[in-house]
């Protein structure tokens, strides 16, 4: 049943939070195991995606109508929210972004609808882009980029960014586009000047924000590199 699936996730995640480094095969098989509990997760609803790369971006409203996937003891004793960023963390090491992202946008929904944790919601956010620049969905990337600095998709009740007078306009890039085009350009250009949305650094700590900044540079790194390539054009030196 669906309690008995969210019962073995959470242990399996827990499993992958605490392996021993150097016991890597029992790590990641744990973090694989959670991968795939996830994606069963989601056979409750029509609504949800079918393939793993179609979770870049996706964000998850509901599990199963009436029903609760996890018990009160998960979020205590096993530590879910924590379970599932060592799961998450542990794939990307291993280069596995795309099983990764339908834990993710697990992680994001349980962080964010459920628990309203809002540094793990950021948390949830950075992984995400980290794991759609890696899968090559780097309009995914892109936007998750603009959405952490910003501010945005916060839970309910979480600190809001002060300041801000009007909303930003949303971040696109379009992927059949060389990065040198027009459109392209002001989006690289726009992701370039993010800074943290002063409330972010109240609410996370300096290695969050920092691992922020890597993602940042992970997406550009991946752009310069692939992207230009894949758009039959040069791809420009962003970082320089």
């Amino acid at each position: 049943g669906v309690a008995q699936r969210g019962r073995a996730l959470a242990l399996c995640s827990a499993m992958a939070l605490h392996s021993p480094r150097r016991q890597l095969g029992a790590r990641l098989d744990c973090a694989l195991f959670a991968a795939s509990l996830s994606l069963s997760l989601y056979g409750g609803a029509v609504a949800h995606p079918v393939r793993a790369v179609d979770f870049a971006g996706y964000r998850v409203r509901e599990l199963w109508a009436g029903s609760e996937a996890f018990e009160p003891y998960a979020f205590t004793t096993l530590r879910l929210l924590d379970g599932l960023q060592g799961a998450v963390v542990a794939l990307l090491e291993y280069g596995m972004a795309l099983q990764a992202l339908p834990l993710i946008a697990l992680y994001m929904h349980i962080a964010s609808g459920v628990c309203r944790d809002s540094e793990h919601c950021l948390a949830a956010q950075t992984l995400a882009i980290e794991a759609c620049a890696e899968a090559g969905q780097i309009h995914h990337a892109m936007c998750g980029l603009a959405a952490a600095y910003r501010g945005t998709n916060r839970p309910v009740g979480a600190l809001q960014p002060t300041g801000a007078s009007k909303p930003e306009e949303p971040l696109a890039y379009a992927c059949h586009e060389p990065p040198s085009s027009a459109a392209n350009s002001l989006a690289i250009e726009t992701v370039l000047e993010l800074v943290p949305a002063s409330d972010a650094v109240e609410l996370a700590d300096v290695l969050l924000l920092t691992r922020l900044d890597l993602a940042r540079v992970g997406t550009l790194l991946c752009v310069s590199e692939h992207g230009g390539a894949a758009c039959g054009g040069a791809a420009p030196d962003l970082l320089a």
